[in-house]
């Protein structure tokens, strides 16, 4: 069984804990921020929202690949690629266009040049590569959000999503805790 931790991992300098603020939120269609594909939740994801404030005078690194999350239960979270939740996606996504072929289309039989537009996998590519087009915004867009290895400056805020593997979300992951470095956790409200 895969498992994939999920930890935040602060490096050295150590400024103190109460000088730094980590909250997490675990988002519902509702709390989704506007032109982020709502369609994730839909297709057996869940997503933490992860902030951290840094009040100190100190640089904190966040290294996003050793962050650990267990559900309520206390079941180990697993981490979700983009890679795994792009082509389950984009069957759904839309992107900056009104409808799934091209601008303006009314659900109707797509025409062939609406056909020709949709997004393909090319058939070198490996598991999760997309060829063109909406797919590359879609994997564009999960991968902005997405935690990353960062450096949070003082007196600065970070925010990342987490992509977990989970038909839950919203308030059935309250209670669910992440743990982070240097033995700090946070419990999803």
């Amino acid at each position: 069984m895969k498992v994939f931790l999920i930890a935040v991992m602060l490096l050295a300098p150590h400024p103190q804990v109460e000088d730094v603020g980590v909250s997490v939120q675990s988002l519902k269609k509702s709390t989704i921020p506007d032109g982020f594909p709502f369609q994730v939740l839909d297709q057996g994801f869940a997503i933490f929202e992860i902030t951290i404030e840094n009040h100190s005078t100190e640089p904190w690194i966040l290294q996003a690949d050793q962050v650990t999350a267990r559900d309520p239960k206390g079941k180990v979270l697993e981490r979700a690629t983009v890679s795994e939740i792009t082509p389950k996606v984009l069957k759904l996504y839309r992107g900056n266009l009104r409808g799934i072929y091209v601008e303006g289309y009314s659900g109707g039989r797509p025409t062939t040049r609406q056909w020709e537009e949709v997004p393909t996998v090319s058939p070198s590519a490996g598991p999760g590569v997309i060829s063109f087009g909406r797919a590359q915004q879609l994997r564009a867009l999960l991968e902005h959000y997405e935690i990353q290895e960062v450096e949070v400056a003082p007196d600065s805020i970070y925010h990342g999503f987490l992509y977990l593997k989970s038909k839950n979300t919203g308030r059935k992951l309250s209670g669910s805790v992440v743990k982070l470095g240097d033995g700090m956790s946070v419990e999803v409200p």
